[in-house]
Parts: C-alpha cells; structure tokens; sequence
C-alpha cells in the first residue's frame, strides 16, 4: 500500500512539474498533454483522484513511468474528462494499457463526469 501511494503521489508530483514548466514558458509548442496539464479543473479533479486512490487500500499503481506514459495518460484522460472521448473508449485503452488492473480503471473512469 506505501508503494502504491508513493508511486501515485510521484505521478501527480510528475504532472504538476509539467504544469510548471508549461506556465513558465520552459516547453516550446504546445501538446495535448501541456493542454491537458494548464487545464487546472481537469488537474484539480485528477489530484482528487489521486488523493481518492490514496485511501483505497484495494488500488494498486498502474506503472506509469516513463514521460511516454505520462504524456498518454494525461492526454487520453483529459480527452475522457473532456468527453472528446467516450468513457468505453477511455476504459478500452487504459485496460490494454495496463493490463490486469481492472479494479484501478474502474475507479477512475466511475470518477469522470458524466
């Protein structure tokens, strides 16, 4: 459960500086995923996730490690979160992303807006 919440409090960690570097003019053009991250409403309801994954002793950490998969992630839940994707859609990928860890995308997808 320490593992998980480390690696959960690292992503969010990892996507906040991303937030910053946007912010501060650090990133050259514009992406999906610097879109994504100066959405702050869509960055307030990811770390409400986080913090919600955090006490949930059942959640396990999907691997999200390298700055591909953070890139992916932030920008096929923000398409979620934004409904520039279906939540099926949304599930679909994140399942094959990351197999074996149907409880954990569950519990983000049942947390996107309706």
């Amino acid at each position: 459960m320490a593992k998980t919440r480390h690696a959960t409090t690292w992503l969010v960690a990892l996507l906040w500086i991303a937030v910053l570097l946007v912010s501060q003019g650090c990133v050259g053009r514009a992406s999906p995923a610097d879109a994504a991250a100066q959405d702050q409403e869509f960055m307030t309801w990811l770390q409400g996730v986080s913090n919600a994954a955090k006490s949930d002793p059942k959640y396990k950490n999907l691997h999200i490690d390298s700055p591909q998969q953070i890139e992916s992630f932030m920008v096929r839940t923000h398409d979620a979160y934004r409904k520039k994707i279906t939540v099926e859609q949304y599930t679909r990928w994140l399942n094959g992303s990351y197999p074996n860890h149907e409880y954990e995308v569950s519990f983000i997808a049942e947390r996107l807006p309706k």
